[in-house]
């Protein structure tokens, strides 16, 4: 999740030494989101490990909290909802996948 944030020169995304075309987040604004949702990677794992006929609800759930955190870290910015998604997707598809 770091990485995006932290390669430069990386134009119109933000990064430690430009907002790029964000006017409402900057390099700091994806630390807070990082550490906020970073929790909730090994959960989409178990859900994938424990695999039933919800793992998309029970996906969904996890994402929606992890977003809660994130929206509290970051004051309302969106910054990483769609990472969220694909992370929640392809964290239980890989738990899945083990068993």
């Amino acid at each position: 999740m770091l990485l995006e944030v932290i390669s430069h020169p990386s134009p119109g995304l933000v990064s430690p030494f430009s907002k790029g075309s964000h006017s409402d987040m900057d390099y700091n604004t994806f630390l807070r989101s990082t550490a906020a949702i970073a929790k909730y990677l090994p959960d989409f794992v178990h859900v994938g490990l424990k695999y039933d006929e919800n793992i998309l609800e029970r996906v969904r759930n996890i994402g929606l909290l992890a977003e809660e955190d994130m929206f509290r870290a970051t004051y309302g910015i969106n910054t990483q909802k769609g990472l969220i998604f694909l992370t929640g997707l392809i964290g239980a598809s890989a738990g899945r996948c083990k068993n």
